[in-house]
This record gives structure tokens, C-alpha cells and sequence, in this order.
């Protein structure tokens, strides 16, 4: 079988590794009928073991993916298959280029997250999506602000103050001592590292004061 799709010569060795991988007459058949032809053993089984088969490549192709033997690889390697594809286009995603479909991937954006997005009104650009995503805004994340009093804040905001390490639990801490902080008070008082858990005495601040947070005395 082998033989008859070009792979002759092999010895008795590399035919029972063939073998034993599912490298046989079909596989080797399916794959060049999808145009890649003339692959020497090593590829087919690189292509075998990382679970690259015909249906694999059809179904990358019905999503208008014609993907060589690298990329091939490199998608699959990452989890991007014609399902998760169909997934981002359910969302409006489509027409995505492979490295936009490996950043997705690589950094979590999958359906759970954008329903859970989509569901606290969150209709961004994927590019966006993926940056919130790395930032560790999450709908958990989200929620949990929003029921300490900051709702429907843009996606920009929402990243500034987790990168800041403003959590929910802090803005508790915040509003039993100051009234209604701001987006920039928060992250300047978590950056100061003035307020602590463990002082609960309250801050009341003069227009003057909240121009210059770090100068507020504990």
C-alpha cells in the first residue's frame, strides 16, 4: 500500500513504524488528494501523530483555510480547529488570518468567554477581546465590579485597573473610607498602597486632595 503512493524503499523498520503510527496506503492516499503529495515518511508521521488527517484538512478548507504542512501543524498544535473556528465566526469573527486565529487561541478567547462578554454587553473587535483577555478581564471580573458600583465601564478602564491589581474586594475597602472613588482614584490609591485593610478610619477629601491622592496622610 505503501508503496503503490510513493513511498517505496522503506525498510522492514520504518514500515512497522508507519504501521504502528496509522501511516498507511489510505492515509497517505487522503492526504495527497488534498494536494499534498510527495511527503516523505518523517512528515507523514509528524502529520499522523499530531492528529492532522484529511477530515482535518476539509474541514479547514470549507472555512477557506488552505493551510501547507507547517501550518497545518502549527494549527492543530495550537487547538485551532474548523470547529473553533465556526465558533469565532458564530460570534461575527470571520475571515480571520491564521495568526489571528493562534493569538485568539493561545490566549483563552474561546466561546465560553465571548458569551460570557457578550452577555454584559461587551461587542468588541477581536484585537481588543484577545487584549482583554491577556489583561485577566473576565466576565467574573467584570460582575465582581460592578457590584461594587462600577458598571458599564469600557473594556480600556476595566484593563487599567486590573493591571493596577484593583479587585472588588479592594474597592470595599475604598468606598467604607472614601466616597465614590474614580476610575484614577482607585489606581492611584492601589498603586500608593495608603489605604489598608486594616484601617478603617475614613478619608474625606477636598477638591484639592483628589488632584493629588499620593499626598493623601493615612
Amino acid at each position: 500500500d505503501l508503496q503503490d503512493q510513493g513511498l517505496s524503499g522503506l525498510s522492514a523498520e520504518e514500515v512497522l513504524r508507519a504501521r504502528n503510527h496509522g501511516v498507511d496506503g489510505d492515509y497517505v492516499e487522503g492526504i495527497a488528494a488534498l494536494g499534498h503529495k510527495g511527503l516523505g515518511l518523517d512528515a507523514l508521521l509528524q502529520l499522523r501523530n499530531h492528529a492532522v488527517d484529511p477530515d482535518y484538512i476539509r474541514g479547514m478548507r470549507q472555512h477557506g483555510y488552505r493551510l501547507d504542512v507547517h501550518e497545518l501543524l502549527n494549527a492543530r498544535n495550537h487547538g485551532v480547529t474548523p470547529s473553533y473556528v465556526a465558533s469565532l465566526a458564530d460570534f461575527g469573527y470571520t475571515k480571520l488570518s491564521l495568526d489571528e486565529l493562534l493569538n485568539a487561541r493561545n490566549h483563552g478567547v474561546d466561546p465560553a468567554y465571548l458569551s460570557g462578554m457578550r452577555q454584559l454587553g461587551y461587542r468588541a473587535t477581536l484585537a481588543d477581546v484577545i487584549n482583554a483577555r491577556n489583561h485577566g478581564v473576565t466576565p467574573d471580573y467584570i460582575q465582581g465590579m460592578a457590584a461594587v458600583g462600577y458598571t458599564k465601564l469600557p473594556l480600556e478602564s476595566l484593563i487599567r485597573l486590573r493591571d493596577h491589581g484593583v479587585t472588588p474586594d479592594f474597592v470595599q475597602r475604598i468606598k467604607s473610607r472614601v466616597s465614590n472613588p474614580s476610575v484614577e482614584e482607585l489606581i492611584r490609591l492601589r498603586d500608593s498602597g495608603i489605604v489598608q485593610a486594616a484601617q478603617p478610619t475614613a478619608l474625606t477629601w477636598s477638591k484639592a486632595d483628589r488632584m493629588g491622592v499620593d499626598g493623601v496622610p493615612e
